[in-house]
């Protein structure tokens, strides 16, 4: 018990050691699983819109180096304002995949691109009223295409900024049937923890055991 207890500890010195050590961010193998803030915007039919704020989850898994998949489930709200000025609200609930190209990998700051789609269930409601505006299949399925940015604080913590535009497959996200189908235009900013796959640390060592051969 004892010999084991002080293999792991140190197993964790090493891995700290490495760790400060490294050049750069090993994606491969790395899970992230956070949060998420959201900012979103219609672009429908009805006289005005506006910002509404949401949140939700954030989850990304770097396959390679340059390549990761991300994933998101949130719930947001979004306002609007017809012609006669009546106020309402869209709430939404969306579960979307991307697969995102990571443009220049770095220790510390990762910008990239993603495409991707999903589904929705959206209920738009006009103010003081509790039923949806004539909407019968409040399910929607869209695809999104956008970019932000990843800043990692160490290999565990990172923080992203992101932005989409999404292109739905309903005419109806702000109440009202116009000539096309409705847009949304999304922001958020995440914060993830990551995780390693099991190879991780055989990886981290390997690499420095080549870094001290080289340096002989």
């Amino acid at each position: 018990m004892k010999r084991s207890i002080n293999t792991f500890g140190l197993l964790c010195l090493g891995l700290m050691f490495v760790l400060s050590d490294a050049g750069a961010q090993m994606r491969s193998g790395k899970l992230g699983v956070g949060l998420s803030g959201i900012m979103g915007n219609i672009s429908g039919d009805q006289a005005s819109t506006s910002f509404g704020l949401g949140g939700g989850l954030s989850v990304a898994y770097s396959m390679t180096e340059y390549v990761s998949l991300r994933a998101s489930a949130q719930l947001e709200q979004m306002g609007f304002k017809d012609a006669a000025g009546v106020s309402g609200k869209t709430s939404m609930f969306s579960g979307n995949g991307y697969l995102a190209l990571d443009v220049s990998p770095n220790s510390t700051f990762n910008p990239y691109i993603l495409a991707g789609g999903g589904y929705a269930l959206f209920y738009p409601k006009l103010t003081g009223q509790n039923s949806s505006l004539g909407v019968s299949t409040p399910l929607d399925f869209h695809i999104a295409f956008g970019g932000g940015a990843d800043i990692f604080f160490n290999e565990f913590w990172s923080v992203s900024a992101q932005g989409e535009y999404v292109l739905t497959g309903s005419k109806k996200y702000d109440g009202f049937e116009g000539s096309g189908k409705d847009k949304i235009l999304r922001f958020s900013l995440q914060i993830r923890y990551y995780f390693f796959d099991q190879d991780f640390i055989a990886k981290l060592l390997d690499a420095q055991a080549e870094r001290y051969e080289k340096k002989k």
